[in-house]
């Protein structure tokens, strides 16, 4: 699952910027990045009602009703995928050519300006500092992302132990639900403002503030899912700005290298953001978890402020 998916995001990212000026990718990364949280807003309650509901049919165990039910959707998609969609939008036949026109003389114009000064080598993408400087800022991110998200379930769970599972799953939807808004918002105020720097940086000192928040309401149920909502929020909103970042100064082939780098780099964060909150909460309790995820936001927010972007970036 994971060398098959491992493409699915740097290409995403890679075809927006085919249809999208680098001023409007903000807002148009962090709308289709709100399939996140509406995917654990929608997939959370049902797959747990797949599980129930669908064990022991057929002679199944529930889970694997879930995998079935849930994943040949997505197959059935990525065909359809094949047949609608089209590279660029000169291959559009549902545009008029006055259209494809002017949104091709619009991103053209845009790569030009990209072109000063930015790299269009694949090879020099990775041989470029920013890359690994965005490879850090991303890691950072991922780890909080990561982390948060797959021990929230327990972490609300231990705040009321009467409290059923079912409650625990519609409560982890509340911040999700909230992230969702905020994603879109932060991201086409970045647009408007044009300014990336600072709506990466603000997210992720508001989301240590919160994940700190969170450890000192680990028995106050409401006060820590108020904490959990301003978390996640500002961990999300983070990422459409920030994937606009690259594009100001890599195109084409480098761009597609730039981004896997970062992607697939970035993403170990997915295996230390969980563990490192596993293994500090045997010792201190979640509280110190916590503690290591809100350093490593205010890591990436400090790298942000000082990433070089030229001024009208």
């Amino acid at each position: 699952l994971g060398l098959t998916e491992a493409g699915f995001f740097p290409g995403l990212i890679l075809y927006l910027s085919f249809w999208f000026p680098v001023r409007r990718r903000a807002r148009v990364v962090g709308a289709f990045m709100t399939a996140i949280p509406m995917s654990w807003v929608i997939g959370a309650p049902l797959s747990g009602e797949i599980m129930t509901s669908m064990h022991g049919v057929a002679g199944m165990a529930g889970w694997r009703w879930m995998f079935l039910l849930e994943g040949v959707p997505s197959v059935l998609l990525g065909f359809t995928v094949l047949w609608c969609m089209t590279d660029k939008p000169m291959k559009a036949t549902w545009l008029t050519p006055a259209e494809r026109d002017w949104i091709e003389a619009d991103l053209e114009a845009d790569r030009s300006r990209i072109a000063d000064g930015g790299q269009k080598n694949f090879s020099a993408a990775f041989c470029d500092y920013r890359i690994w400087w965005l490879v850090a800022l991303y890691l950072t991110n991922v780890i909080a992302n990561y982390g948060l998200p797959l021990w929230m379930p327990q972490v609300i769970k231990d705040s009321d132990p009467t409290m059923s599972d079912r409650t625990v799953s519609w409560l982890c939807i509340i911040p999700w639900a909230l992230t969702a808004t905020v994603m879109m918002a932060n991201g086409w105020h970045s647009d408007r403002k044009n300014e990336r720097r600072w709506h990466v940086a603000l997210p992720h000192f508001i989301a240590a503030a919160g994940i700190l928040g969170a450890g000192m309401s680990l028995h106050n149920t409401p006060q820590l899912i108020v904490c959990l909502c301003i978390t996640l929020a500002g961990v999300n909103s983070a990422l459409g700005v920030f994937w606009a970042i690259p594009a100001s100064f890599i195109t084409g082939a480098a761009a597609a290298g730039g981004i896997a780098v970062i992607n697939s780099v970035g993403n170990l964060g997915g295996y230390l953001g969980p563990d490192t909150i596993g293994k500090l909460k045997d010792t201190y309790g979640f509280n110190g978890g916590f503690i290591a995820i809100a350093c490593s936001l205010t890591i990436g927010a400090i790298l942000v402020l000082l990433f070089p972007m030229k001024k009208r970036d």
